[in-house]
């Protein structure tokens, strides 16, 4: 492998993270999958010289026209996807190629939208932080970086450390873009030094983030009142699903499964806005659960469930468990990972709890996990005013 696969994409060129500093992915993960385990840590000097030389392309990028920043994105958009490999990034996910694919084809469609929805609007100058995430890949990625890069602003990419194939595909389609050197610079090893270096820089124009609702607490926390009006921060939360009287108990339990634990979808319950608790009517309530009890043992995908993309995903797998059960719910699929298990490369399966306290934390719980929590409801009605209370939304500040 190239060295710059190592590097911090900044200023048009591969740089070393100061001191060469790296972090190592989990060595048993590394080695099941075949990845490549060392990558940047990048330090509060690396964020400065990444926000220096976005700010030294701002006023050159800003006196394009917007046409031409369109063009110009357009062409990256168009030699990113061209390169992009679906073994090497599904493998990261612990997806095989088809699988991917599907991920693949959603994002590109995003990122095509997204530049021509933005093709038109306001300028603007100056420099924005951005921390990437593993769910979007690297087309959604640059699908959700188009409006302030169309706007004339320059940018600082943060990869998520969890997944950094996706930021660097980005940069490597960068190394032969016309959008100039240090329009968009990428950085590796999201370290709490470099975040606090981001929050620390005074006079940018707008940083997005994307977490749990915990992560952006904590972020909110440091932030504080002065620079919170130029921060967007996106939620990463699960969702509820409604099944209503009339619906067909067995065409729902085919559904419920697939937006909980497929591995394409949801990569096994991880994915953001992948269905966390059904909010089921009484009176279909019992046949639903028996038409998922049966179901779910022949599901191919929810016995062989992707790799935990979260080091302490087992542990918040069996936090939940022990809440529900606290609580009085019944599982009836699936258990958590024995301490024999746990820390191994096949991820964590599926989990199913029944009779669940829709007044419970249970119910409430917000970040995707493959933990599925079916709620009695007396009436469709009194579901959806449950989703309303219970699920946070796709965005959150």
């Amino acid at each position: 492998m190239a060295l710059f696969e190592h590097h911090n994409w900044i200023g048009g060129r591969w740089l070393a993270a100061e001191g060469e500093r790296c972090f190592e992915r989990s060595e048993t993960r590394a080695a099941a999958e075949g990845l490549d385990h060392r990558w940047p840590e990048s330090s509060a000097d690396d964020v400065r010289v990444a926000i220096e030389a976005a700010a030294s392309a701002a006023q050159r990028w800003a006196s394009a026209t917007r046409e031409v920043r369109w063009r110009r994105l357009e062409e990256l958009a168009q030699a990113l996807v061209r390169t992009l490999d679906a073994h090497e990034l599904g493998r990261e996910l612990g997806l095989n190629s088809t699988e991917y694919g599907a991920h693949l084809a959603e994002h590109e469609l995003r990122l095509f939208e997204a530049l021509e929805m933005h093709r038109e609007g306001p300028a603007s100058v100056g420099v924005f932080a951005f921390g990437a995430h593993w769910s979007d890949g690297p087309a959604g990625l640059l699908a959700r970086l188009a409006p302030r890069l169309l706007a004339g602003e320059c940018g600082v990419l943060v990869a998520d450390a969890r997944a950094p194939q996706a930021a660097h595909a980005l940069a490597a389609a960068l190394e032969s873009s016309t959008l100039g050197d240090g329009v968009l610079n990428v950085l590796h090893g999201e370290t709490r030094e470099a975040r606090e270096a981001l929050l620390a820089t005074p006079g940018l124009a707008g940083v997005r983030w994307k977490g749990t609702q915990i992560e952006l607490e904590a972020l909110l926390e440091r932030l504080g009142p002065r620079a919170t009006p130029t921060w967007e921060l996106w939620l990463c939360a699960n969702r509820s699903l409604i099944v209503c009287e009339r619906d067909n108990p067995s065409e729902a339990a085919e559904r419920v499964a697939e937006q909980a634990f497929s591995r394409a979808a949801t990569l096994s319950g991880q994915h953001p806005g992948q269905v966390a608790r059904v909010l089921c009517h009484q009176r279909i309530y019992s046949r639903l659960c028996e038409e998922l009890r049966s179901r779910l043992p022949a599901d191919a995908e929810a016995q062989a469930p992707c790799r935990a993309l979260d080091d302490d995903l087992e542990h918040h797998v069996l936090s939940l468990w022990s809440l529900g059960v606290d609580e009085g719910a019944t599982p009836v699929f699936g258990a958590p990972p024995t301490a024999r298990e746990r820390g191994r490369a096949q991820g964590v399966g599926g989990i199913v709890l029944v009779n669940v306290d829709p007044a419970g934390a249970l119910a409430r719980a917000s970040r995707p996990a493959p933990v599925l929590s079916l709620v009695r409801v007396a009436s469709d009605e009194e579901g959806r005013e449950l989703r309303t209370r219970v699920d946070l939304g796709p965005r959150w500040r």
